[in-house]
């Protein structure tokens, strides 16, 4: 027994003695190398523990490319056994109720897209050639211009209407106020190459000499011209204003006779609805 214990003293006494060697033995470093380690240390490179707050974004909703405007064309108008080209050809106009009942106007159109074999609309439009030149105005209706007066002791194209307004000149302009009223509520027909379209005068009215030569001038502009203060015109112009950015009509211009019989001293400016069949938008060509 007395053996076994100075057996167990012994092994604890050379354990022990190992242990310290090795702290002994183990390197130590110097206060220089780490004060020079910690010397190289840079503030910013530290990584800094940061709170992540979740911030809940707006939802946004994508806004949708608008669809390119069609562009029409707006000399074509849709009947119910097809389509009418008012940029040329021959046209007819019958009208059986108001006013207007029994007249009957006819021209052979051509248009600043379609010259019909014409060098310029102002060479169609000579007179006696039976041509009425349409265009397309600023608002997207049509404006038809046509002769009235007479050539060769004949009656030119749009005389009926002038005749049933004044006819042959020195007419007041009570007398003249009055048809135009009566004009307005007339029906008819267009006609042009087999198909028809009804049509409804809604306004007409007569321009004075300043305003007949700026229609001469820039046809375009007519509803702008109409509609101005600045000239004297007997009728309703305000109806007119009406179609300037809701409508595709048809309106008709020709000359009046002025105060000494001049042939093309007023203009007369006719206001149709057209009553189409189901309008729809058409590609230009």
């Amino acid at each position: 027994m007395k053996k076994l214990g100075l057996m167990v003293f012994l092994i604890l006494a050379i354990l022990s003695f190992d242990f310290a060697t090795y702290k002994t033995s183990a390197p130590r470093i110097a206060k220089s190398e780490f004060a020079a380690t910690k010397d190289l240390e840079v503030l910013g490179n530290t990584p800094v523990l940061q709170e992540i707050i979740a911030t809940k974004q707006p939802l946004t909703t994508a806004t949708p490319t608008p669809l390119p405007k069609e562009e029409v064309n707006p000399y074509i108008f849709r009947a119910a056994d097809g389509n009418i080209d008012l940029s040329i050809g021959p046209v007819v106009m019958q009208f059986d109720g108001g006013g207007f009942e029994g007249i009957e106007i006819s021209a052979e159109l051509i248009s600043p897209v379609n010259l019909g074999g014409y060098a310029s609309t102002s060479e169609g439009l000579e007179v006696g050639n039976g041509i009425g030149v349409s265009r397309a105005e600023n608002y997207g209706n049509i404006l038809i211009g046509i002769h009235s007066g007479y050539h060769k002791d004949e009656p030119l194209e749009a005389e009926p209407f002038r005749f049933y307004f004044e006819r042959r000149g020195k007419t007041s302009e009570e007398s003249v106020l009055k048809k135009l009223q009566q004009a307005v509520g007339s029906r008819g027909k267009l006609y042009s190459s087999g198909t028809k379209v009804e049509v409804e005068v809604v306004a007409a009215i007569r321009m004075d000499h300043n305003a007949a030569e700026e229609i001469r001038l820039n046809p375009e502009q007519v509803l702008d011209i109409v509609t101005d203060g600045r000239y004297e015109s007997i009728g309703n112009a305000e109806a007119f204003e009406t179609v300037k950015n809701n409508g595709h009509e048809i309106m008709i211009n020709f000359c009046g006779w002025g105060p000494n019989l001049e042939p093309t001293y007023y203009r007369y400016v006719i206001l149709l609805n057209v009553l189409e069949a189901s309008y729809t938008p058409l590609h230009i060509n």
